[in-house]
């Protein structure tokens, strides 16, 4: 009886243990994503801007382009991952893809700023721009939210 109860419990504990090692590995895939963007975004955002200043549209659209196909390239990334079948594991990957598609967005409005024909069209964008950003930073709190909530359903805490 003993025996049996050992074995059952150090069974439990196995699961548990892989349950969140696997929770932990697919939280660092993510995290590790979106860190590949940080670089990359900080250097775009200071080009967008001296571009933007210096009224070089043209390469305003160029790099909105190119920060919008490595947002891309990140949404494809996270899709392509196999979700495990553990605790808010759906949840957690669709938050991080919502905030990527948002972040995208932005960049797609920089490209159509870049893309302008007119003053006039060109403040209209920017105009709406502040929506658009406003999205992203309420989808990268969800994200937030959402990783805090997977990890305290798996066993683990984030920083």
């Amino acid at each position: 009886m003993i025996k049996k109860f050992f074995a059952a419990a150090l069974l439990v504990t196995s699961l548990v243990a892989c349950k969140s090692k696997s929770a932990v590995n697919f939280n660092n895939k993510l995290v590790l994503i979106e860190n590949s963007l940080i670089a990359p975004i900080q250097a775009g955002e200071k080009s967008a801007t001296e571009h933007f200043t210096n009224g070089n549209y043209d390469s305003l659209y160029a790099v909105g382009s190119r920060l919008e196909k490595l947002v891309q390239s990140k949404i494809d990334e996270v899709e392509a991952i196999k979700t495990p079948g553990i605790s808010q594991a759906e949840n957690f990957k669709a938050s991080y893809i919502k905030a990527f598609k948002a972040l995208k967005e932005v960049y797609t409005s920089y490209k159509e700023v870049g893309a302008a024909k007119s003053d006039e069209e060109r403040q209209k964008i920017i105009d709406g721009m502040q929506a658009l950003v406003d999205e992203k930073n309420e989808a990268t709190k969800d994200m937030q939210a959402a990783q805090r909530i997977f990890a305290s359903s798996n066993g683990f805490k984030v920083q």
